[in-house]
């Protein structure tokens, strides 16, 4: 983390059970988006969406449908369960790779290429892959 990313961190610090208990009184009232509570409350967007997301993270406040391409927030019903961690992108990519540089060291290794099950494994982590990055790799090798 950079210098000025922790201090900007620290900088909030003390704001943030603040800047989350005005969010969670104004949902309580009615349900809100991101932009209709950074107009109401005068906060920035990057501060809104980071209590937000923390919010939903602790259980706190559930989606309830969009509007306007927006999300829209209420509290969370009693007992509603807490969001399980979804692993970050950067984590998702590097399996991925991983996945992928095991997969490419079998495809070379011409022996393995008998077996059926490597090359289909090859291409469905080069399917997952391209899924991922949002691209579609063309080569005769992947479709053949």
């Amino acid at each position: 983390m950079r210098e000025t990313s922790i201090a900007a961190h620290e900088s909030v610090k003390p704001r943030k059970h603040t800047d989350k208990a005005r969010i969670l009184a104004t949902i309580s009232g009615f349900c809100r988006t991101c932009s209709e509570l950074e107009r109401e409350l005068g906060m920035k967007h990057q501060t809104c969406s980071a209590r937000l997301t923390e919010l939903y993270q602790a259980g706190k406040i559930v989606e309830n449908g969009e509007w306007n391409g927006e999300t829209i927030w209420i509290i969370a019903p009693e007992g509603h369960p807490k969001p399980k961690k979804q692993p970050s992108s950067t984590e998702q990519l590097r399996a991925l790779q991983r996945k992928c540089c095991k997969l490419l060291d079998a495809y070379h290794n011409w022996n393995k290429l008998a077996e059926r099950g490597t090359m289909d494994a090859l291409r469905g982590a080069v399917h997952d892959l391209e899924q991922y990055v949002g691209y579609e790799w063309h080569s005769e090798a992947h479709n053949d």
